[in-house]
């Protein structure tokens, strides 16, 4: 595998990986502390936070691309 590959997988996996802890931590927040969502307000509201993540990563990757590029990866 290209180091370019490698990098992108890393950043796929890490932006993977926050999706996932951030859901983990507000379905955990909901239950512990009572935030007093209902399981659809809670699924609604997660599948927001997956989506905004998702769309940041795709709007924010161009400046990652970029540097490769600087840099000749």
């Amino acid at each position: 595998m290209s180091t370019k590959n490698d990098i992108n997988s890393s950043i796929s996996t890490l932006v993977s990986f926050i999706s996932e802890n951030t859901c983990r931590n507000l379905a955990t927040a909901n239950s512990e502390l009572s935030l007093n969502m209902d399981d659809d307000t809670l699924r609604r509201v997660l599948s927001v936070v997956e989506g905004s993540i998702s769309d940041s990563f795709s709007l924010g990757y161009t400046e990652i691309e970029s540097v490769l590029k600087k840099h000749n990866i």
